[in-house]
């Protein structure tokens, strides 16, 4: 019996019997505390359902998932570096995975509250950015040159730097990601003391991309890698731009627009200013260094004296980057995670060639924000300095003004007291100086 018949039977026995309904619906979301007892349970009716046991399902892959996390992260321990005082990188992912698999909970419970069904497939769909029909529809030449790129494209690094020139094929794009994020777990697991897990899934990687290269030259078969539900960096950075201001839309009560259509929308804006920024900066001159330099960290600090050139925002991308790897380089703790830095450095340096208005995910806007943050500072800074030297005019005009009257005074009172010594003398009768004679005085001479 399919799904779909399952789901219209169950609908049918909602009309007939609500009595039903209710203890089936009861047992759908009970399952979620006790989803292996329900799923192996035969003998009960209300319990061996399809709506109960589709639940179940469910409900048992998330709490396999629990425990999963708890052995990897905590029991484990992988991923246990040190990100901010007291708080590990395992510790984090742990939180952040059961708090999640908390709400899935919740909210498969809840639909089975509502009497209807739930996939975990419903959940982890991630809402994809339309490609274009030429992208859809490609069909790669198994040529020399294609076959080459392909291999390329499984190496660490190098795969990442042709990715800029070859991006717009599917399958380069595919496999790219899967180096990718295979050589970000397998660093975790290196920087996190976890040699052994590291070393399995390195040796795991190889023995993969050995066989698909293999098949490739022998064969001519492409690899079969599927991961278009996994975004890019841009991707993931647009996806959170059109969620912000979906957020922002429903908080303020505007007029409801569809997810998809806001996606679709900034995906348009964020093309259509590259191309404005292109026609600017395409007429410019090239730069006198070497443009390779531009994302090799520490050297590239010399193209601060070499802006006015066609590559400033690749030169903007690579500063940044350098700037947060003297911040994370100075500190002891997390100093190891530098290594990330290879991708986008990586990613920057093979778009060099053909996206000059490239704005690299997250950097780009972190500079931008630098860049305002300063701004407002060196502005506050000014305005300070402004009012400080206004208070101090202020202050010398009021020490003038207080010397000035100081001086004056003291000229009012010596003008007083001459006037007095005047009238004083004035004042002195003329018989008492003419009683002053000679004869009054003697004078002892002991000599004679």
């Amino acid at each position: 019996m399919s799904i779909n018949t399952d789901k219209n039977n169950f609908e049918q026995n909602n009309k007939k019997n609500s009595n039903l309904d209710k203890k089936i619906i009861g047992n759908a979301i009970v399952a979620y505390i006790f989803s292996f007892m329900f799923l192996f349970n035969k003998k009960d009716k209300y319990i061996n359902n399809t709506f109960v046991r589709s639940h179940a399902k469910s409900a048992l892959v998330i709490h396999f998932g629990f425990l999963l996390t708890y052995i990897i992260f905590i029991n484990i321990g992988i991923f246990k570096i040190q990100i901010f005082s007291g708080y590990t990188l395992n510790t984090i992912i742990s939180i952040i995975l059961f708090l999640s698999l908390f709400s899935i909970l919740i909210y498969g419970a809840y639909k089975a509250y509502l009497g209807k069904y739930f996939s975990l497939g419903t959940i982890i769909k991630i809402p994809e950015i339309e490609e274009t029909e030429e992208i859809e529809k490609e069909k790669i030449s198994i040529d020399e040159k294609n076959k080459l790129i392909i291999i390329l494209s499984f190496i660490p690094i190098i795969g990442y730097y042709i990715f800029g020139e070859y991006n717009n094929k599917k399958i380069i794009r595919n496999t790219t990601k899967f180096n990718m994020i295979s050589f970000i777990i397998i660093i975790l697991l290196f920087i996190s003391n976890n040699e052994v897990w590291g070393s399995i899934l390195l040796l795991g990687y190889i023995v993969f991309s050995a066989y698909s290269i293999l098949n490739l030259v022998t064969k001519d078969e492409v690899p079969s890698i599927k991961l278009n539900f996994i975004l890019s960096p841009e991707e993931k950075f647009l996806v959170l731009k059109g969620l912000k201001k979906y957020l922002n839309a429903f908080r303020k009560k505007e007029k409801f627009i569809k997810f998809k259509e806001i996606l679709k929308k900034e995906k348009e804006t964020f093309n259509l200013e590259e191309v404005k920024i292109l026609e600017v900066i395409k007429t410019k001159k090239e730069t006198k260094l070497p443009k390779e330099l531009i994302y090799v960290p520490i050297i590239n600090l010399i193209f601060l004296f070499n802006k006015d050139t066609k590559y400033i925002y690749h030169i903007r991308n690579g500063i940044t980057i350098t700037l947060f790897m003297l911040v994370i380089g100075i500190t002891p703790k997390i100093s190891s995670l530098n290594i990330f830095f290879l991708f986008p450095i990586a990613y920057g340096t093979g778009y060099l060639k053909n996206r000059l208005a490239y704005k690299m995910p997250y950097i780009y806007w972190i500079y931008e924000k630098g860049i305002l943050i300063l701004s407002l500072f060196l502005s506050k800074a000014k305005k300070i300095k402004e009012i400080k030297e206004t208070n101090n005019d202020i202050k010398l005009k009021v020490e003038n003004k207080k010397d000035k009257d100081i001086k004056n005074l003291k000229k009012f009172d010596s003008e007083n007291l001459s006037n007095e010594n005047r009238e004083q003398e004035k004042n002195i009768p003329e018989n008492d100086s003419k009683n002053i004679k000679p004869e009054n005085f003697t004078i002892e001479n002991n000599g004679k």
